[in-house]
C-alpha cells in the first residue's frame, strides 16, 4: 500500500462530490 493510492482514492472521491449534485449521498 503506497502513500500515492490512497491519497489518489480520497481526491477521487472529493471530484465526485463536486460532479455530482447529491453531495450528500455520496458522503454517506
Amino acid at each position: 500500500q503506497t502513500s500515492g493510492r490512497p491519497g489518489r482514492r480520497r481526491r477521487l472521491f472529493r471530484r465526485r462530490q463536486n460532479h455530482n449534485s447529491t453531495g450528500n449521498q455520496i458522503s454517506v
